[in-house]
């Protein structure tokens, strides 16, 4: 007789397959290689509760406050979280959170005396000072009371679980000296094997034609588009360099946030910066 997979809940993340971030990509990962071994349950932000079955993976959709680049995790997760206890509660062995704004929705499962991990993510109280510096006056009153709040969920996000997962030695060390958790597990990323493009060489050509871009007549950033990826600090040295190539730069934009704001004021005067 087959043994009966142990049952996790993965919260904290936009939803699978990837779409977003690294932290789908990761747990797509993660579902994907493991499904034989456990049962996984997925969060998967969406406009109401319902669940779907996603490459033998159940995803647990649930209404998400969120926007093209931002989202409210605490609420959401909390939410998700809720709903998992409510109506899996004997189903789930182990809750993991990621991402320390998780912490809130980790007491439910604490208090229904659930096994939980929590992996911190990176240090997100010193990314929103970074990019307090990029915002109008008069926002930053609320950015230092996220920062405040951001904090007090790192604190949370070790204190709470049976285990700390982080995923670089910087976070574990960061993580060890200032919160001092019971155990940290360090667990580091892998990488996909490179896939080869489906298209012909003369394809691509005419790809990069359409921009006015040759090969090997450019540098190439695709990131998202936060302040403290320092894609200004890009685009300044590129204008310092006076260099003959092109910089194209492909991300997330938003003519809304003040660092796109800020990003495409800086380039302006450059017509080598796509």
């Amino acid at each position: 007789m087959e043994l009966e997979k142990p049952r996790i809940a993965i919260i904290g993340l936009r939803g699978i397959p990837s779409k977003y971030g690294g932290t789908e990509t990761f747990v797509e990962e993660l579902t994907s290689r493991l499904k034989d071994a456990f049962k996984f349950y997925v969060m998967h932000e969406d406009t109401k509760f319902f669940e779907d079955e996603y490459n033998r993976i159940i995803r647990v959709h649930s209404p998400a406050i969120e926007s093209k680049s931002t989202s409210i995790p605490s609420i959401n997760d909390f939410t998700n979280t809720a709903y998992m206890l409510a109506n899996h509660e004997k189903d789930i062995e182990l809750f993991y959170f990621l991402g320390p704004d998780s912490s809130l929705a980790a007491i439910l499962a604490r208090l229904r005396g659930k096994k939980v991990l929590i992996n911190p993510d990176g240090v997100e109280w010193r990314r929103l000072i970074k990019r307090s510096y990029f915002v109008p006056f008069y926002l930053f009153p609320i950015y230092f009371a996220t920062i405040i709040y951001m904090y007090f969920m790192e604190y949370l996000s070790c204190k709470l679980p049976d285990i700390v997962v982080a995923d670089s030695l910087g976070i574990k060390e960061h993580l060890e000296k200032r919160h001092k958790p019971r155990r940290v597990v360090y667990i580091t990323y892998g990488a996909r094997e490179l896939i080869s493009s489906e298209f012909s060489v003369e394809e691509e050509k005419e790809i990069l034609s359409r921009f006015n871009l040759e090969p090997l007549g450019y540098y190439l950033t695709v990131a998202r588009i936060v302040a403290e990826n320092n894609i200004h600090m890009e685009i300044e040295g590129f204008k310092k360099a006076n260099s003959t190539k092109k910089l194209v730069i492909v991300g997330n934009f938003n003519e809304k946030d003040p660092y796109s704001k800020y990003l495409f004021n800086l380039a302006k005067d450059n017509e080598n910066i796509l």
